[in-house]
């Protein structure tokens, strides 16, 4: 089946030339320096694109059609300034939280009877995730497991550690 024939810009009516231009000119973002490359493409002569885009309907076309456009640009506004602001609550957070770590006083033995109350309380058949990463944190804590490669110690090393 053969295609249906392009028609060309040149070709086309003046009211639908003037539909073609406006569709351009929407395309490229309404700004004022592509009025002569969208009057090009739809072979308007040079100046047209001016007195086209001075008619109030039209205006109000170009109007309708960019409110999409800056809707989106206004959401995108308030997501950056919303993240700046989550940004900065996060901060302050981590900053209270890291302060009242510094202020407890923790030892190995606390955090190893707290590790142990998670591993005992847990149910593999509910939470096997969480008790695994309980495990893998004791055992990291403990110094048999690496934390970067999860990697076991040597055993000479565990061995020495869980008889002291």
């Amino acid at each position: 089946m053969p295609r249906p024939r392009r028609v060309k810009a040149q070709d086309l009516t003046a009211k639908q030339k003037e539909s073609y231009f406006i569709g351009l000119y929407v395309k490229w973002g309404a700004i004022d320096e592509k009025i002569p490359y969208a009057e090009r493409r739809a072979s308007l002569e040079p100046g047209a694109g001016h007195r086209i885009l001075r008619r109030k309907r039209v205006q109000e076309e170009i109007k309708a059609r960019m409110e999409p456009v800056r809707f989106e640009q206004m959401r995108q506004c308030v997501l950056g300034e919303a993240i700046v602001h989550a940004k900065a609550a996060l901060q302050v957070g981590l900053v209270k939280t890291a302060a009242t770590i510094k202020e407890m006083n923790i030892t190995r033995e606390v955090l190893e009877g707290q590790l142990m109350q998670i591993v005992v309380g847990l149910d593999w058949d509910k939470r096997p995730k969480i008790m695994l990463d309980a495990i893998r944190t004791a055992l990291v804590v403990t110094g048999t497991l690496e934390i970067k490669s999860t990697g076991w110690l040597s055993r000479r090393t565990s061995t020495l550690r869980s008889q002291t």
